[in-house]
């Protein structure tokens, strides 16, 4: 029986409206924490209780969070996006909390000076996924030499869209390819014409960048001909659900089309799914799940809630030690006197001093027959990744500072580095 003091972590579901499968598929993974934590003995002896909030119109993500403080929840999974995440960060100090990020992605989060250690992410950031993608994609057309390979963009019009697509696009740039880009408005359900417009371009390669709605929209553009067999599809189309959530009444219409998603491992995608049959997204689940499982074994290894404390053993629990897969074999391993190193769906985790999660694993997929068969499952050194990507995009970067600077949108520093003032000239541009 687990009667002891046990903990309670807060959740800053996303807002209403085009996310409610993020937060759903979120929440439930946060259930399952709960649910392995009760298993595995609890943590401090007692269960792991989650309390949520809300943004809404009226009251942001940064209210939500002063809420949760002021309730005494000081360690944290959320916010959903990474513009929340920005108005939060300079509060989690002076709050003494602790918050985990399971799906902001925009490059640079944890080491905002604001931040001072209290902001780590299981997600990986959009320059991470870029570069995955783009080795992908220069995979699938290393037989093209005699023109330059084209790629199509289809683009989500937000941060998120924005932030792997600029990246992805600078990176195919850099070596000949032909960059065509197609964005959206999420808002729009309909997304009249997306599929001819899409046709018309005829990309080698179609991206789709999408979330919830990526199914659908690979179906329009199915109908307008567009070969499945050239979509690839990041995390947004990585659901047990496709053929639902697509709308296609032949379930072999979008054979051929492939899945990069760093989802989690089939078997806990399953799991999330069955725990509610109504689920059709488990997007970040298993992110959210590793932020809960890992704060859990970093509050049983510090005998404590304390903030720093709580900080400190994270990056102890999820590196270097004996690696442990489950709540109950880790915290059974710590009670032990034993040093874990805790990996979960989502990868290995391995976070950084920085905050960020050091290794990975990305789940690349194919529909055959209308279903996925995970064709690989790869564990990804970020550091590496990391390594690559900052001198390419730097250049980048720099070359669209100069011509966005000379077209009278940009008048910041020519840098090569990511600003709000930079992305606000390109989506002005």
């Amino acid at each position: 029986e687990l009667d002891g003091e046990g903990l309670t972590i807060g959740f800053i579901r996303p807002p209403a409206g085009l996310f409610d499968s993020l937060g759903a598929a979120q929440a439930g993974a946060l259930a399952l924490a709960a649910e392995d934590i009760a298993a595995g003995g609890g943590v401090l002896g007692g269960p792991l209780t989650v309390v949520e909030g809300q943004p809404e119109p009226a009251r942001g993500a940064e209210l939500v969070f002063d809420d949760l403080v002021d309730d005494g929840v000081n360690l944290i999974v959320g916010p959903s996006s990474s513009d929340e995440a920005r108005l939060i960060i300079p509060k989690i100090a002076a709050a003494d909390a602790l918050v985990c990020g399971a799906s902001t992605t925009a490059p640079g989060l944890p080491e905002l000076p604001e931040a001072e250690g209290r902001f780590v992410r299981t997600s990986f950031d959009d320059n991470v996924v870029a570069l995955h993608a783009f080795d992908r994609i220069r995979e699938r057309t290393a037989s093209i030499v005699s023109r330059p390979p084209k790629v199509t963009l289809v683009v989500r019009g937000d941060a998120y869209g924005d932030g792997i697509s600029s990246s992805l696009a600078g990176l195919l740039n850099l070596v000949g390819t032909e960059v065509a880009v197609d964005r959206y408005v999420p808002e729009d359900v309909l997304a009249e014409g997306l599929g001819e417009r899409v046709a018309a371009l005829g990309g080698d390669i179609v991206v789709i960048i999408s979330l919830e709605e990526g199914p659908r929209i690979s179906r329009l553009m199915q109908e307008a001909g567009v070969d499945p067999t050239t979509m690839i599809g990041l995390d947004g189309l990585a659901t047990t659900r496709f053929g639902a959530k697509a709308g296609i009444e032949n379930p072999i219409a979008l054979d051929g089309l492939t899945v990069i998603g760093a989802t989690g491992p089939i078997d806990f995608l399953t799991r999330l799914i069955d725990q509610d049959e109504s689920r059709e997204e488990v997007l970040y689940g298993a992110q959210a799940y590793d932020c809960a499982i890992a704060m859990a074994l970093a509050v049983e290894a510090a005998g404590s809630t304390d903030a720093d404390a709580v900080g400190g053993a994270l990056r102890e629990v999820t590196a270097d030690g004996t690696i442990c897969t489950s709540y109950a074999t880790c915290a059974d391993l710590l009670r032990s006197g034993a040093d874990i190193d805790y990996d979960g769906p989502s990868g290995a985790v391995e976070l950084t001093e920085e905050g960020e999660p050091g290794d990975g694993r990305f789940i690349t997929g194919k529909l055959v027959g209308g279903t996925y068969d995970i064709v690989a499952d790869l564990r990804i050194a970020l550091e590496e990744i990391r390594d690559r990507v900052a001198p390419r995009l730097a250049g980048f970067i720099g070359d669209v500072q100069v011509a966005l600077t000379q077209l009278g949108y940009y008048d910041g520093p020519i840098n090569g580095v990511e600003s709000d003032e930079f992305r606000a000239a390109v989506a002005a541009f």
